[in-house]
């Protein structure tokens, strides 16, 4: 059995788990300067960052997933040059 509430969906990272509060809000932005791609699931801001593998960081708002945010992501995503506006 779950101790979720409904709507909240889990996500592993770095071997733990994190809760994402709310699916419906989904954002991402791509950094071309930094070439950082930005997964954002809430508009808290963090109070926790967790380096979850190189060029991967998870922020936590009280151990709730708020964003993740890929550095590198070009490369890390395998993706040549950089991301295209479409």
């Amino acid at each position: 059995m779950s101790s979720r509430e409904p709507g909240e969906h889990r996500v592993n990272a770095s071997g733990g788990r994190y809760c994402i509060e709310d699916v419906s809000f989904i954002l991402v932005e791509y950094d071309r300067e930094g070439d950082s791609l930005h997964i954002i699931f809430s508009k808290e801001a963090p109070d926790e960052s967790v380096l979850a593998s190189d060029d991967i960081i998870v922020n936590l708002k009280e151990g709730k997933l708020v964003s993740i945010v890929v550095e590198n992501a070009s490369k890390k995503l395998g993706i040549g040059g950089s991301f295209e506006a479409v």
